[in-house]
């Protein structure tokens, strides 16, 4: 049970995440599960049911989780309500909460033959695969996507944690649900409430609700982690029919999300990427004009950075030479006291952010567990202040130059949606 105690929201946050190690074998029955469990149960098995119950928890939701954590399938629920003190009656809003989704994950909806309901079961294949097929309609996180499954190949990471459509298409109700009997016992699960009931009082209520999930940290899935690429550059060019080009460069950035100096590369992505004075939005967009966007992305836990841009389709060779050119800035020390001083107030005011949100709270320390940490995002934006110029010129020299895909669009410029450039 972890507890993030707050007076600050209005609204209460309680998860439940199962987590376990991706595997393409299972991840299409992963994917299914929180679906399946929040469309209802024995006690609500309809999904009018359902919503007339969350309804007079005044509009309480309960939603489903499928996602990865560095190579960690993490999947569940979670549910966002008002805080007690909000009710205008006696309603123990968090206490029915907690029974609810007890019942969402104890008492599932099942049918004569022994598994999850058949219709239900159906209908979320249907929707799952929908969703899987659809994500090429999405070019700029399709193209991150695919550079991500190129650079890690051979490693647990490539796997959707959705699976395919040929694996979602296979799972039938009876086996679902009997695996879905099999986690507990060979899955880590974790619990997060953030908000402002007594500790002593959730404890009590999980302690009896929850206790067939509580598993140790032992079962937490390990991410391997390559410090620095390999082998040559690989290479990669696809075609869809769009206009717009979405090219996507991999590195790996020689760091992970457990190491003491982890926050020094948090800070060099900001000055690379991730802030609005950024070297790449400043000179590569801003004064270069050869992308519509163009910013990096870490992958904490992974070890891997993406930068991301779209482009028009010419320009493909001068953009990926003048991103390059920023990496190579960075690791010669072309640093100006401005650019780190702007990273450091854009990179801290992020992790203040989060203080702000009880589902970006829970989603920072979920995320940490998975390293063993676990700092609050106010004594990391501290760790950042002290950060040099020679620290930021020694953490760009372990960026490593993995994967550069382009996703070349075929349809002409003039052809262009609206909407495209604003991906």
């Amino acid at each position: 049970m972890n507890v993030i105690p707050s007076e600050k929201f209005k609204v209460s946050y309680l998860s439940v995440y199962f987590s376990r190690p991706v595997d393409e074998k299972e991840a299409a029955k992963n994917a299914l599960i929180p679906e399946i469990l929040t469309r209802a149960s024995k006690k609500y098995p309809t999904m009018t049911d359902l919503s007339i119950k969350l309804q007079s928890l005044y509009g309480a939701s309960i939603d489903p989780v499928n996602t990865l954590m560095g190579e960690a399938h993490v999947f569940g629920l979670y549910s966002s309500f008002p805080e007690n003190r909000y009710a205008f009656d006696d309603t123990d809003i968090l206490g029915e909460v907690i029974e609810l989704i007890s019942e969402l994950l104890l008492h599932p909806l099942t049918d004569e033959k022994g598994g999850f309901d058949e219709n239900i079961v159906e209908s979320e294949k249907t929707k799952l695969c929908g969703r899987i097929m659809a994500r090429i309609n999405n070019p700029a996180s399709y193209a991150v996507r695919r550079c991500e499954e190129i650079m890690c190949a051979d490693e647990r990471f490539s796997v959707s944690p959705s699976g395919t459509v040929e694996s979602v298409s296979s799972v039938n109700a009876k086996e679902l649900y009997d695996y879905y009997l099999s986690l507990p016992g060979k899955t880590a699960v974790d619990i997060y409430y953030a908000g402002s009931a007594d500790i002593s009082l959730l404890e009590e209520k999980f302690t009896g609700l929850f206790s067939a999930f509580n598993r140790p940290l032992s079962l937490k899935a390990v991410t391997e982690v390559r410090r620095s690429a390999s082998g040559e550059v690989k290479n990669i060019i696809e075609e869809q029919p769009v206009a717009q080009g979405k090219l996507t460069i991999g590195f790996r950035s020689g760091y992970a999300l457990g190491d003491k100096d982890y926050h020094i590369f948090s800070l060099l992505n900001s000055l690379l990427g991730s802030s609005p004075t950024s070297k790449l939005f400043m000179n590569v967009r801003e004064k270069m004009s050869l992308c519509y966007y163009c910013s990096s992305r870490p992958n904490a836990l992974k070890g891997i950075m993406t930068i991301a841009s779209g482009i028009e389709v010419d320009n493909f060779e001068k953009a990926k030479d003048a991103i390059l050119d920023q990496i190579n800035a960075l690791k010669e020390g072309d640093i100006s006291d401005f650019e780190i001083e702007s990273a450091k107030k854009s990179l801290i005011n992020a992790y203040k952010e989060l203080t702000d949100s009880p589902s970006g709270l829970v989603s920072w320390y979920l995320t940490r567990s998975f390293a063993g940490l676990s700092d609050t995002p106010e004594e990391t934006a501290e760790k950042i202040l002290s950060i040099t110029k020679e620290e930021l010129t020694a953490s760009a020299a372990r960026l490593s130059l993995d994967t550069v895909y382009f996703l070349k669009g075929t349809l002409d410029a003039n052809d262009i949606d609206e909407d495209e450039d604003d991906e």
